[in-house]
C-alpha cells in the first residue's frame, strides 16, 4: 500500500519494537527498526541470531539491491535533515508565554462536562471561603510518566496548586480518600476486602472517614479528584501494556461510594483517565466533569472550567460502557495475552453500541455544557450536504460541536447503522444563532470492496444525520448518490 498504492519514496521507521520479521520487514518497504534493530543487526536473546539481516542475504531470501534502497533512503533523510552536513538548525522557542496560553486552552477545550444535575458548577470563587480537595492525585505531577508518553516540562501545574493560587484568599485543604479498613500502604500491595476477594490496591493515602466527612461538611466547596494513573503497576497507564480490567481498585470505588453517600452539598467529582474506567457509583454524583491527561497546565485548565472562566465544550472521543460486559472484547472474546483478532470488523465503539442495540453510560461525542443549544433547519442541501442553524438558547456564551453522521437504508453490503463523517465547533454568544453546512463526497462514504480490492460508494439513498452525540441525533435528511464509483484509496 505504502509504496506501490501511495507511491511514497520516502524512509519507513517502525514503532519501538513494533517490528517482528527479518527478511518479510526488508522485502515489504521497511528501514529503519526501532529499538536497535534487533531484526536487523543482532537480537538480545540469541548470539546465534547475530546480524540476521545479513544472514538472509546470505539465504537469497532478502537481494542486496533492497538492502541498498534501504540504505539509500536512510542517507537521503539524513541529508533532507542536515545531518551529514551539520547544518546549523534554527533557533526555536520553548516555554513562551504563547505556549503556556495554549497549553491551557487546548487543556479547557478538551474537558467533558459529563453531569451538572443540581447546577453547582460553576462554582462562585467570591463565596468560597474553605475549599475541600479530596485526592491525593490531585497535586501529584504526571507529566514524567508513562515511558515514552512522558515529558521533560518545564513545569506542572496540579489541580490542588491551581485552587490555592486562585483562591488567596480562601482556606484550600487536600485530604486522601477514605477507607472502611486499614489497608497496607504500599503502592503494589494485593488488600482483601469484604468477601475475601484479592484486588490490587491503588496507590492513595487513606484518611479516616469521620474526619474526612467533617472537613467536607464545614466546606463550601468539596472536589473529589479522582481516576487512574500514569505507571506501570496493576490499573494504571502506560503503553506497553494494558490494565487487567476497566475497574478502579475495589477500595477506591468503596471510598466514592462512602463520600457520594454523605450527600455533601457543593460536591464536584473531576475523573482523570486516557481510556474509559468502570463506574459504578455515577447515580449518586449529580455533578461529574471528565479530564484526560491535560499537560503542564492541567490544574489552571481544570479550575477555568470549574469557576466559569472556560464553559466545557469538550465531547467524549470514545463510548463510556457500562461495564466491561458491554464491550465488543468482551462479547467476541477477541482478546488475549498476545493478539487481539478484531472478530468485532468495523463495529468499534459507538457502532457495536448501536448494531446490538447496548446503551452505554455516556455514548461517543456527549458532552455537556453551562449553556442550551437547540437545533433547528436541518435541511439537505443539493449533491451530499446539510445544512442546521444552531442557537444558543442559555444565559452564557458557549461553544457546541455539531456532529455528522451517515447512515445507509438501502446498503447492499452490511454497514453500520451509522459513522461520524464530521464536526464543526461553533462559538455562540446567548441568543445569537449560526447557520452551519457539512458537505461531503462520494468517497467519504465508501466501503472496501473485497473483491475489487477498492473502495465503493454504491448509487442509492443516503441519509445524513446532525446531533449533538452519537446518540442524541436532532435530525436527519435523505440524499442520493446518482452512480456507483471506486476509488484506489
Amino acid at each position: 500500500i505504502l509504496r506501490d498504492l501511495w507511491g511514497y519514496k520516502g524512509l519507513v521507521v517502525t514503532d519501538w519494537g513494533g517490528q517482528h520479521s527479518t527478511d518479510f520487514a526488508a522485502n515489504n518497504g521497511g528501514g529503519v527498526e526501532m529499538s536497535m534493530g534487533r531484526n536487523i543487526w543482532y537480537t538480545y536473546y540469541a548470539v546465534s541470531n547475530k546480524f540476521p539481516l545479513a544472514q538472509a542475504v546470505r539465504e537469497n531470501k532478502v537481494p542486496a539491491a533492497t538492502v541498498d534502497e534501504m540504505a539509500l533512503r536512510t542517507l537521503w533523510m539524513m541529508a533532507k535533515t542536515g545531518f551529514l552536513t551539520g547544518a546549523p538548525r534554527r533557533a526555536g522557542a520553548r516555554n513562551t508565554p504563547e505556549h503556556q496560553r495554549v497549553a491551557r486552552d487546548e487543556g479547557a477545550e478538551s474537558i467533558v462536562l459529563l453531569k451538572n444535575e443540581a447546577g453547582i458548577l460553576p462554582l462562585k470563587p467570591a463565596t468560597l471561603k474553605k475549599v475541600l480537595v479530596i485526592g491525593s492525585n490531585a497535586n501529584v505531577k504526571q507529566c514524567d510518566k508513562g515511558c515514552s508518553g512522558e515529558g521533560n516540562v518545564p513545569y506542572e501545574v496540579t489541580l490542588f496548586a491551581a485552587l490555592k493560587t486562585r483562591l488567596p484568599q480562601a482556606e484550600v485543604t487536600l485530604m486522601p480518600f477514605c477507607a472502611k479498613q486499614k489497608i497496607e500502604k504500599t503502592d503494589t500491595a494485593a488488600a482483601t476486602v469484604a468477601g475475601g476477594h484479592a484486588h490490587q490496591k491503588t496507590s492513595e493515602a487513606w484518611s479516616d472517614p469521620e474526619e474526612l466527612r467533617a472537613a467536607a461538611e464545614a466546606a463550601d466547596a468539596v472536589v473529589v479528584f479522582t481516576g487512574t494513573e500514569l505507571g506501570y503497576q496493576e490499573n494504571m497507564e502506560s503503553e506497553s501494556r494494558d490494565r487487567q480490567n476497566m475497574d478502579w481498585p475495589a477500595e477506591l470505588q468503596a471510598a466514592l461510594h462512602q463520600i457520594l453517600g454523605w450527600k455533601i452539598r457543593n460536591l464536584v467529582v473531576v475523573t482523570r483517565s486516557g481510556t474509559p474506567v468502570g463506574y459504578n457509583w455515577t447515580d449518586k454524583a449529580a455533578t461529574l466533569v471528565h479530564t484526560s491527561y491535560l499537560g503542564m497546565e492541567e490544574g489552571n485548565s481544570i479550575v477555568d472550567v470549574l469557576f466559569g472562566e472556560v464553559n466545557p465544550s469538550g465531547k467524549l472521543a470514545w463510548s463510556w460502557p457500562k461495564s466491561y460486559a458491554d464491550t465488543a472484547v468482551a462479547k467476541c472474546g477477541t482478546y488475549n495475552a498476545n493478539n487481539v483478532v478484531y472478530n468485532e470488523r468495523f463495529y468499534v465503539g459507538y457502532r457495536w453500541h448501536d448494531a446490538k442495540k447496548i446503551e452505554p453510560l455516556f455514548p461517543f461525542g456527549y458532552g455537556k455544557s453551562y449553556t442550551t443549544f437547540a437545533y433547528s433547519n436541518i435541511r439537505a442541501l443539493p449533491g451530499i450536504g446539510v445544512s442546521v442553524t444552531v442557537k444558543n438558547t442559555g444565559k452564557v456564551a458557549g461553544k457546541e460541536v455539531v456532529q455528522l453522521y451517515a447512515a445507509y437504508p438501502g446498503a447492499q453490503v452490511e454497514r453500520c447503522v451509522k459513522e461520524l463523517k464530521g464536526f464543526q465547533k461553533v462559538a455562540l454568544a446567548p441568543g445569537e444563532e449560526k447557520t452551519l453546512v457539512f458537505r461531503l463526497a462520494p468517497r467519504d462514504l465508501a466501503y472496501w470492496d473485497e473483491f475489487l480490492h477498492r473502495f465503493r460508494t454504491d448509487a442509492g439513498t443516503y441519509e445524513l444525520l446532525v446531533g449533538a452525540s452519537s446518540a442524541d441525533i436532532k435530525g436527519r435528511v435523505r440524499v442520493t448518490v446518482a452512480q456507483t464509483e471506486t476509488f484506489a484509496d
